[in-house]
Formats: structure tokens, sequence, C-alpha cells
């Protein structure tokens, strides 16, 4: 702690970066929260009180997913909140928006809002289940699902803003997958599949297609769609779609090494 004893309800509560994270011993109430860069606090499964709701967040927030947490509005422009617990939580302690989010812990996490917005990155790692909201997850950065089970739950997982690229790294199943940013660029992780049950969607503009990559320039990465197809406005390269359906999205660019995609142009015929 910045004033190198436990804080009182009064304290301004800086956690700096040090060897030793500070980890809360009992419920606690403090005035304002203040997470250094590269700086951890670990609520270790303890409630924690803010009087004043400023909270700052440069670095990483802890905590299990069952702590009551009252006075916060999270910081949604920069740092990290972990989920790392191994209980059943129906719903996210610290809410529905956030910068990074990572759900480490070998728990159930739910998410029992319509929508969770991300505006940086989503990383699930853990050994646990996630289970989407029924509406949408909006995610501005990476997908990162590394391990665990992903648990669809009949929503859409939509990438938008083009200033950054989203990596989408292991195999997931979604049940929609939506981008209509323009000029946003998506890059899958090389050889691993994404399957999407119900729809879907991927929809640039003219001259501001959405770009499909590889992570590994020349090598694949597989797509099953499912459902409904609408795809169009897309640059479009190093893609296997193992669907039984072609892919054959209007008004798009052809950048090589696709397989299932675009129709193969017929040869002229050769006359003896």
């Amino acid at each position: 702690w910045s004033t190198g004893v436990i804080p009182s309800a009064a304290d301004d509560v800086i956690i700096a970066d040090v060897t030793r994270e500070p980890s809360l011993s009992a419920d606690t109430d403090i005035n304002s929260l203040t997470i250094a860069t590269n700086a951890v606090l670990n609520l270790a499964g303890y409630d924690l009180n803010l009087s004043s709701t400023n909270f700052s967040n440069d670095g990483t927030l802890r905590l299990e997913g069952s702590e009551v947490l009252t006075g916060f509005t999270n910081d949604t422009d920069s740092g990290t909140v972990d989920y790392t617990g191994n209980g059943i939580y129906p719903l996210l302690a610290f809410g529905d928006s956030y910068y990074n989010l990572i759900i480490s812990g070998d728990g159930s996490f739910t998410v029992a809002s319509l929508t969770l917005a991300i505006n940086n990155d989503f990383t699930q790692s853990g050994d646990g289940t996630f289970v989407a909201p029924t509406g949408s997850i909006i995610v501005s950065g990476d997908f990162n699902h590394t391990g665990g089970t992903f648990d669809p739950n009949n929503g859409t997982v939509v990438f938008v803003d083009a200033t950054q690229a989203s990596n989408i790294t292991g195999e997931t199943t979604f049940y929609n997958l939506t981008c209509i940013t323009d000029n946003k660029t998506l890059i899958f992780a090389e050889r691993k599949t994404q399957a999407i049950i119900n729809d879907l969607v991927l929809t640039g503009s003219s001259g501001n297609e959405i770009i499909l990559r590889s992570s590994v320039d020349g090598i694949q990465w597989k797509i099953d769609p499912q459902g409904a197809i609408d795809v169009s406005f897309v640059d479009v390269k190093d893609s296997n779609n193992i669907s039984s359906t072609l892919v054959n999205p209007d008004n798009s660019i052809d950048s090589g090494n696709n397989t299932n995609w675009f129709p193969v142009s017929a040869k002229e015929p050769v006359w003896d």
C-alpha cells in the first residue's frame, strides 16, 4: 500500500508496481483507488468499498468473482480486470464494461447483462466455463480463447474499432459472429478453426473492405460457417472454409490461398 499500512476509509490508496502484490485480508473501505502501470491488487475474495467512487486502473485488479464492489465505476480506458475464482458466479462482479477482461479461473462465469463491452482485449485462459450474454459481446481488440469452455449462449460476438486489428486466437464455437466496421482487420490463428453455429456477418463497404488474414502469412486459418452467411466487401487471404457451403462474398477481394471461397472460374473449352 502507498501508506505502508492497511488503509482506512478516509485514505486515497495507490497500488504501486512492487514485487509482492498487495492482497486484501478482510473486507475494506477506502476513499479512492489508483492501480499504477504493471501493478496488481488482489481482492482475494474480500469486498471493497470506495466512498468517493474514484477508481483509476493502469494495472490489474484480480478478484475471484464473489466479491461485492461498491462505489466503483470501472476504468474502461485502461487496465485489466482478471477473474480468478473456482466457484459458480452468476454475474460478473465488476459489471459489463471493461478495457481488458481476463477469465483465468477454473470456475463458471456468467454474463447476466444483455451486452458485454470490452474496449480492448478479451482473454479466457483458465479451465473453467465462460457463459456469454444472450445479446452481444462487443470487442475492440483481441479475442483470446486459450483455455476452458466458451459457451456462446445464442449471443453475438461483434468486432468493432478499425483503428486496431483484432487477433482471434485458439478455437471457438460462436453462435453469431459479426463485423460491420469498415477497414477492420481480423487476424485468425493459423491452422485453428472458428465455428459459427448461426449467422456469419462480415460486411464492409466499397474501398473500405474488412481484411481477413492468417496470423502466419501463407498458412491457412479455418472457418466453419454452419448457418446463414452474409459476407461482402471483404479482402480474404489464407482461409480454408471447411463447411460444405461455398462462401462467395459479393464485391470482395480474393488475395490468394483460399479454399472453398469464391467460385472457381470455368476454363474455356479447348477443341482439338
